[in-house]
């Protein structure tokens, strides 16, 4: 019976009726906000994990970056020092090369100074073979004078002989 003076009480009076819905949407919208709060409390946890293991992750790829910068920063080192040595070398070189350069260019006036020379040297052996063989035909042609000459006297002494021996030829004086 006081259900039905309730329902006749809630009937007579809308705000109370009003008040019981009110209290069941209450109850209702209460419990859909706390399964909401529940499913974000979930969401947040799961992007809290996430949040984590992706901090891991990042940890774990910054020390593998890390890692690798060091490698490379030794082997940057490694090869500043070849560099290094192979601009020493290079300069090295370059002064090498200057100095047969140097080299080459006295050694082609040496070589320029002694092509003249055997130049002057030829000049002057040419000049006395010639005068040799100028001096060999004239001391020829003296012989082959002399030697007329001489054939000539002894031809002559011959026939003076052949005078003084025979008494009777007169000879013209």
């Amino acid at each position: 019976m006081e259900n039905s003076i309730n329902q006749e009480s809630r009937a007579a009076d809308p705000r109370q009726d009003f008040g019981h819905r009110s209290k069941k949407q209450s109850n209702a919208a209460l419990a859909e906000l706390q399964e909401a709060l529940r499913d974000k409390e979930k969401r947040l946890q799961a992007n809290e994990i996430a949040r984590q293991e992706m901090a891991s992750s990042q940890q774990a790829e910054l020390r593998d970056l890390k890692s690798q910068l060091i490698e490379k920063d030794e082997l940057l080192l490694g090869r500043q020092a070849e560099l290094h040595s192979l601009k020493f070398r290079l300069e090295n070189l370059s002064e090498q090369m200057s100095q047969v350069g140097k080299d080459k260019d006295r050694m082609i006036s040496e070589i320029a100074r002694l092509n003249a020379e055997l130049k002057e040297k030829k000049r002057i052996l040419a000049k006395q073979e010639q005068e040799e063989w100028q001096s060999i035909g004239w001391r020829n042609g003296l012989k082959r004078k002399l030697g007329k000459l001489g054939s000539c006297f002894a031809g002559a002494a011959e026939e003076e002989k052949q005078k003084s021996d025979d008494p009777l030829t007169l000879t013209p004086r």
